[in-house]
Order: C-alpha cells, then structure tokens, then sequence
C-alpha cells in the first residue's frame, strides 16, 4: 500500500548526507516497488563537506520515478525571494501543474528573473567559499558540544544543522526548580533564562532526545550563543 518513499538528502535535521554506495542500495530496494513514486528533497544539495551530493534522479531507473525538490533559500541563500521548484518526468510535473494552479499563486517574475540569474551566473568558487566557512562553523559547535558533560552528536556531513543527544539533561532541574523532562523543556528553558533559539527534537522525531541548532549565523554570534548554551547546561543538576 506505500506510494510514496521521502528522502531528505542532504538531511534536516540532522546534517547526514547518504553516499552514492548506500542510496544506490536504497534503488535496488525500490526496483522491487515499481509503483512507489521518490519525492527527493535536495535543497542542501551545495552544502556537503565530506561526502559528495548524489541526486537520486541519476541513479539506474530512477528518473522516471524520482520527484526532485529544490529551491534557492540555502545554497544561494535567498531565504526572503520565497522560490522553490520540483523537477520530475513531464507526465509527472504536467499532472503537478494542473493542480498546483488551482489553489495557490507563483512566484513574482522579479524573484523568477533573480532565481534564473543565480543559477546562470553564480561561480562554483562561491559554493566552495560558502561551505568551507560552514565547515569552519560546523567544527567550533562540535568542539563546544563534545566539551559539555551529557551531550552526544554525530558529526553532520551536510548542510547547516547539528542534531545533539541531550538525554544526559532529563531528569535534572533549572535553578528555578523546573526538572527537565524532553528536549523542549530544555528548549524553553535555554530560551527564557540564557536567550537561544533552539528546535526541540519533538517537533521531527516523536519521544526524541534531541534538539537542532542551526550554525548559519556569524561566528561571533555562534561564540555568544555556544557560550549561552554551555552556560546553562553547567546550571542543571
């Protein structure tokens, strides 16, 4: 009865990025489901650092089946200009026409124009720039969270995402009293008393032990708010 397998590769939350090895593992599996259809989010396709970006619509048989997700909010950084798009077979994206112009607009040409402009014109040398000063943000909160008793993480490949296990703080209470049960009591408690934004791991994982920073600020803003974090994990007991 599956219809559809989602794939988020380069993954949000947690920074993981599958090799060309395990999602060509993954295709086999699928060719014993010709009907299930890929939807394939790729929008951190340009933030790897280690383990090269593959897109599942190159892979053998893929194509036809494969729904690509993308858009200009990550790489290109163009957060505000709201452009996504899907790329698939043109039975598919015809299909996905028909039904997307009846309930919601487009996209303004002035963010059309831009987005084609960035795709044209954008050197691979600003790719290059951009993820060597997130590995370079991505290593320091790492640092930062290895050095914090009660904290695990995995060391993300892609994109701009750390995902820590944070269970060594449950059980444990704030100064004020509270005992923290899951990681968005710790959330609340790291944003009403020391001033982070953190993602509770709940809000993508069920029972999770886990919240998302994200290290896409400035590295001074990182220091202030690794330092803010550290701060209030020494304050639990």
């Amino acid at each position: 009865n599956i219809r559809m397998f989602m794939l988020c590769n380069p993954n949000n939350p947690t920074g993981s990025v599958y090799s060309k090895e395990h999602l060509e593992k993954l295709a086999k599996v699928l060719e014993d489901f010709p009907g299930v259809i890929v939807l394939s989010d790729e929008i951190y396709e340009k933030i790897t650092f280690d383990i090269p970006h593959v897109a599942f619509a190159s892979l053998p048989n893929m194509y036809s089946r494969t729904l690509t997700i993308n858009g200009f909010s990550k790489a290109f950084a163009m957060t505000g200009f709201r452009v996504g798009y899907l790329a698939a077979d043109r039975s598919i994206v015809s299909a996905c026409t028909k039904i997307q112009s009846q309930f919601t607009s487009g996209p303004s040409s002035l963010t059309q124009y831009a987005a084609a402009v960035a795709l044209v014109e954008t050197q691979p040398e600003y790719f290059e720039k951009n993820t060597a000063t997130l590995r370079e943000k991505r290593d320091f909160v790492l640092a930062t969270l290895k050095s914090i008793p009660g904290v695990k993480c995995n060391v993300p490949e892609g994109a701009f995402y750390v995902f820590p296990d944070v269970n060594g703080a449950f059980g444990k209470k704030t100064p004020q009293g509270v005992t923290i049960k899951d990681s968005r009591d710790l959330c609340v408690f790291l944003l009403q008393y020391h001033h982070i934004a953190l993602v509770p791991g709940e809000a993508f994982v069920s029972n999770a032990g886990f919240l998302r920073i994200s290290y896409s600020s400035s590295m001074e803003q990182l220091r202030e708010a690794m330092a803010r974090f550290a701060r209030g994990f020494s304050e639990l007991v």
